[in-house]
């Protein structure tokens, strides 16, 4: 799957993600078919993992609650995926949701 075909994916869990809809689930499986399972590719995968989960059980399984913070950090890793040369923010965020190795 070529790069376009990936941020299309990505940008559709990201319109479920802001809708709240757990519809973000069904995109993730297409997702985790699509994207690397190392590298960039692995840290937007369980990202988005993390975040269907959040939706799912209505963010009490995560620290950070807030809404609008999830869909702040999934457009910046986006940018982040899509070549953006800039390094990931200092967010708290991540802790919950990247993997360790990455």
């Amino acid at each position: 799957m070529d790069i376009e075909a990936k941020i299309q994916l990505i940008d559709k869990a990201i319109d479920a993600g802001q809708r709240d809809s757990r519809e973000i689930g069904d995109v993730f499986d297409d997702l985790d078919l699509a994207l690397e399972i190392d590298g960039k590719g692995a840290v937007l995968r369980y990202f988005f993992d993390c975040w269907s989960d959040a939706i799912n059980h209505d963010y009490m399984v995560y620290q950070n609650r807030d809404p609008n913070e999830w869909i702040s950090a999934a457009k910046e890793l986006r940018s982040w995926y899509q070549g953006s040369t800039l390094e990931l923010s200092a967010r708290t965020l991540w802790n919950e949701t990247i993997p360790k190795n990455a």
